[in-house]
């Protein structure tokens, strides 16, 4: 039952009631305004620029070939590859 003899702002206590109504509704959308926005990001050094494992095999697959002999099989050229693309890559 509601109080019938009151103290205090009317307003206030009328802004009370109708914000215990809508509160679910407002932290949703504060909620969804946090989801909304990009996430800091912080990045205490510069990254590496990223080359793949497969140019870095085909910048030394001519030497490989050199390397492996007139007649090589996969498992040769595999060999003769190995050591070229590790060094390569540092």
């Amino acid at each position: 039952m509601a109080k019938k003899n009151f103290d205090g702002d009317p307003g206030g206590l009328i802004g009370d009631a109708m914000f215990s109504v809508i509160k679910p509704l407002y932290k949703e959308g504060e909620k969804a305004k946090r989801a909304r926005r990009a996430p800091r990001r912080r990045y205490y050094y510069a990254p590496e620029p990223k080359v793949s494992q497969k140019k870095i095999v085909f910048s030394v697959l001519a030497d490989a070939i050199r390397n492996a002999g007139a007649f090589f099989s996969a498992r040769d050229l595999y060999y003769a590859t190995r050591p070229l693309c590790y060094a390569d890559w540092e």
